[in-house]
């Protein structure tokens, strides 16, 4: 008995020791990732390229089976991926090819990734695998340095690896020109032609068969579109309209920009996409600057290169189930404003009183006042002058020569109308019954206002100009705009952004009545010459009379 425990001790003894003498591997060759620069909504492949087994110090890299069949052209005869990687570890252009090729491999391949990772913020964290890795960002582009990135997972570094995402995402600068100036805010009248750029990067297409790049652009109510200028790649000509198909959407505010067939196209990866195109702003424009006219554009694109389905190069937009990307939005926005004229006396509002607003920004203007609608129960007749009276012709003793048309009957409404045809014209209109007109759809620039009909009893006042400005206010980056008038009229800016002023009319002077002032004056003058022509007669009489 005593020999039996004696032996079971020593065997225990021979175990232990056993166990000490052989290498000690982690349970679980695992460590955290940390990848920085991931963008919300995007998703990161990580394919293992080679597999690791780790003893301490001691390291011993394999290549991973779904690579086993991989070859570069820049492995020398009988030199394998382990090799290779171990030899060029320190350059880093060599391995962002490499990680580029693999990639490719990866996709062609059809390899399932070793973990693909969900970003939900700009940090994305996973536990992993020893291993060596590759890393692609799932429909990402080259336009930082690199497409893929190739990490080693270890204990060298600690538990923790980080590493930073090289490649970006497709994605849309949108801005108007102004001129020589590219700005995201300008203003404009209604009538007025306005020119955007959507701006972008050719995509890197490693692994796709076909890519399909589709500019979006999204019209507010108060724009419409009208024509596409021009598309370039990489500054050069103008695409022949072959390269390209523009839709509309019904209400033709969803305007999409399709790129054909990148892929064969061959554009150099990185190069610049321009889409040049002009929009119309129309009568639905908002007015003020509270909320401004918004235009915004995405970028939709393929970014799936293992989408298996054939595609049919007819169909240049996405498909309903067809996995694609989306940029994030770019906006611009167009400002217009509206003058209010108010017609008063210096202290009540005065009616019956038209206005002409003038100037190379008046295309099409909104006018809110009284106009004259023809029709046969009307009370209103047409003069020559461009007024309106209630004195019928027919009357006996009217003179029917003053009137347009002695047949055409008009009646008097307030309303908003839209005026001219989008050429520079001549806008008028009446003030209401409270003494108000409205121009509404002003851009920056200077404008004329002539009074053509005045009210009866009041003097006419001279022309003046408007000059309305546009800017950004330093302090908040809000927009706003100002105003200054000639011949000594103020102009007021609401907090909406509309203008506002008073128009005062004068009465004439009246001549004074018989019994006042003007008979005293002209008895006074009588009298004085009577006697002096009494003075001269006796003058004569005397000068005869010493003859």
């Amino acid at each position: 008995m005593k020999l039996r425990n004696k032996l079971f001790t020593m065997l225990l003894a021979c175990i232990m020791l056993v166990a000490m003498a052989v290498p000690a591997f982690a349970s679980a060759q695992t460590g955290d990732l940390i990848i920085n620069g991931t963008t919300d909504g995007k998703t990161y492949d990580l394919y293992k390229v080679l597999d690791l087994t780790q003893s301490g110090d001691a390291y011993s890299y394999t290549v991973n089976s779904a690579f086993e069949k991989f070859s570069y052209n820049s492995m020398t005869d009988g030199q394998n991926l382990v090799d290779f990687i171990q030899k060029n570890k320190d350059d880093a252009s060599v391995l962002s090819n490499l990680a580029k090729a693999l990639t490719e491999y990866a996709i062609k391949s059809k390899i399932d990734p070793a973990k693909s990772v969900e970003a939900t913020t700009s940090t994305a964290t996973t536990n992993l695998d020893y291993g060596y890795y590759v890393m692609n960002p799932r429909g990402g582009s080259a336009a930082s340095p690199g497409y893929a990135t190739m990490f080693s997972m270890n204990t060298l570094s600690g538990k923790d690896t980080t590493i930073n995402v090289k490649a970006v995402y497709p994605s849309v600068e949108k801005q108007i020109v102004d001129g020589q100036n590219f700005v995201s805010a300008n203003s404009a009248s209604i009538g007025d032609d306005v020119t955007f750029t959507l701006t972008s990067k050719v995509p890197d297409l490693t692994g796709y068969k076909w890519y399909k790049f589709v500019a979006k652009d999204t019209l507010s109510e108060g724009l419409t579109y009208k024509d596409l200028t021009s598309i370039t790649v990489g500054g050069g000509d103008p695409l022949a309209e072959t390269a390209y198909t523009v839709t509309k959407s019904e209400d033709g505010k969803t305007i999409r920009f399709i790129l054909k067939d990148l892929v064969a196209a061959k554009y150099t990866e990185g190069a610049e996409i321009v889409i040049k195109y002009t929009a119309t702003v129309n009568d639905k424009a908002a007015v003020g600057t509270v909320q401004g006219n918004s235009n915004a554009a995405t970028i939709e694109y393929s970014n799936d290169p293992s989408y298996t389905q054939d595609y049919d190069k007819s169909e240049d937009d996405f498909g309903e189930n067809e996995p694609k990307g989306k940029s994030g939005e770019s906006k611009t926005k167009t400002y217009t404003t509206a003058l209010t004229i108010n017609k008063t006396d210096g202290k009540n509002a005065l009616t019956g009183a038209a206005f002409r607003i003038t100037g190379d920004g008046v295309k099409q203007v909104v006018t809110t006042g009284d106009v004259y609608v023809e029709s046969e129960d009307g009370t209103y007749w047409n003069l020559k002058d461009g007024t309106y009276t209630t004195d019928d012709p027919a009357t006996e003793g009217i003179d029917t020569s003053k009137y347009v048309d002695t047949s055409t009957k008009y009646k008097k409404e307030t309303e908003t109308t839209l005026n001219g045809t989008g050429g520079t014209t001549n806008v008028e209109a009446f003030v209401n019954s409270e003494g108000k007109l409205t121009f509404t759809g002003l851009g920056a620039g200077t404008y004329t206002i002539s009074e053509i009909v005045v009210p009866d009893g009041y003097n006419k006042i001279a022309d003046f100009d408007v000059k309305i400005s546009f800017s950004q206010n330093a302090t908040d980056n809000t927009y706003e705009f100002t105003a200054e008038a000639t011949n000594n009229n103020t102009v007021t800016v609401g907090e909406d952004g509309t203008l506002s002023m008073d128009v005062v009319n004068q009465s004439g002077a009246v001549l004074p009545s018989t019994g006042g002032m003007g008979t005293t004056i002209f008895y006074i003058l009588g009298g004085v010459l009577v006697v002096g022509a009494g003075v001269l007669l006796i003058t004569r009489r005397r000068i005869n009379a010493e003859k």
